[in-house]
């Protein structure tokens, strides 16, 4: 397994350093089911798909827990998960950026890597670093969270790492890539639930998965620009009781040139979904702001607002 002899270049573990003299660690990997595995992943795509769990102990009894998830058939979706337990007295002394842990996947060995946007997030486990890039022109994101006791200058005593590919196309948005490491949890530390199996139903009342729409730059008369683009629905997600609907937004050439980016909605209402909305344009003008989207008194309900990096208006509505 490559990415357990990498785990030096990965991890930067001082406290571990002395078992990182050579890429055999030592460990004996036996196969265990998932509900065992504690680990719980529902990326879009991989429901019903293949799934393997390992896990094994080294001659430091450090534990390791590896989760890989494929789709029913083909290549993609992708992802895996890697869980490392310290010991008692033991923790990890500091983690290495996270940009520098997409070598350590044997999945990316020998490919084109274009590095996205770098953030964090808060998942059911706490706080989460992440990465969206593309390999070979699929996109990506890749995570790493720290967890348990921090002893003095410590960051943890367990640590949950993976990454999960969608397939080929543009880089993740930010919205996504958060959409998706909310997906991430375990059945001890921090449940979370798979999506609402009422999806598709509700998907269909507010007209997703593509969904047209006109955004509107600049203010009005003639510096007022209108073109037209389209909403393209990824994924549900969210805990029980709150569920949330995540996708791309593309815009075609306006004034700043085809503009892409992505949407993370709530639901406040049976049918109604509002949140947030961002877009990155060819010429390095970006934007952002709020939306509402779905059915409202039987009506299609599509109405955005926000601002540019440059202090212009952006709507984004049904009509233009």
């Amino acid at each position: 397994m490559r990415r357990q002899g990498k785990i030096c270049a990965i991890l930067a573990l001082s406290a571990i350093v002395a078992a990182c003299g050579t890429d055999d660690l030592g460990t004996q990997y036996t196969e265990i089911g998932e509900e065992e595995s504690g680990l719980l992943f529902y990326g879009p795509g991989l429901a019903g798909g293949f799934r393997r769990f390992l896990v094994g102990r080294d001659e430091q009894h450090i534990k390791r827990t590896t989760a890989t998830y494929g789709p029913r058939a083909g290549d993609l979706p992708h992802a895996q998960l890697y869980f490392v337990e310290m010991p008692p007295g033991r923790h990890f002394t500091r983690l290495s950026p996270v940009e520098e842990m997409i070598e350590g996947w044997g999945y990316f060995e020998n490919k084109t890597i274009v590095q996205g946007s770098k953030g964090s997030a808060v998942n059911v486990l706490g706080r989460i670093d992440h990465l969206t890039f593309t390999a070979d022109g699929i996109a990506c994101v890749i995570w790493r969270q720290p967890l348990g006791i921090k002893h003095d200058r410590g960051v943890g005593t367990i640590l949950l790492d993976g990454y999960y590919c969608k397939g080929e196309g543009p880089m993740m948005s930010a919205a996504e890539a958060k959409a998706i490491l909310k997906l991430i949890g375990h059945r001890k530390l921090g449940p979370v639930k798979p999506p609402p199996e009422w999806y598709p139903e509700t998907a269909g009342k507010v007209d997703i998965p593509n969904l047209p729409f006109f955004a509107a730059w600049g203010h009005s008369g003639r510096f007022k620009t209108t073109v037209p683009g389209r909403l393209i629905f990824n994924n549900l997600a969210g805990t029980a009781g709150k569920p949330t609907l995540q996708g791309d937004i593309q815009t075609d050439a306006g004034p700043h040139g085809a503009c892409n980016g992505g949407f993370e909605l709530v639901q406040i209402e049976d049918l109604l979904f509002e949140g947030e909305w961002s877009l990155n344009c060819t010429d390095g003008v970006a934007a952002e702001g709020r939306l509402t989207i779905g059915k409202q008194q039987g009506e299609s309900v599509l109405t955005g607002s926000g601002t540019d990096s440059e202090k212009q208006p952006v709507t984004l509505s049904l009509d233009a």
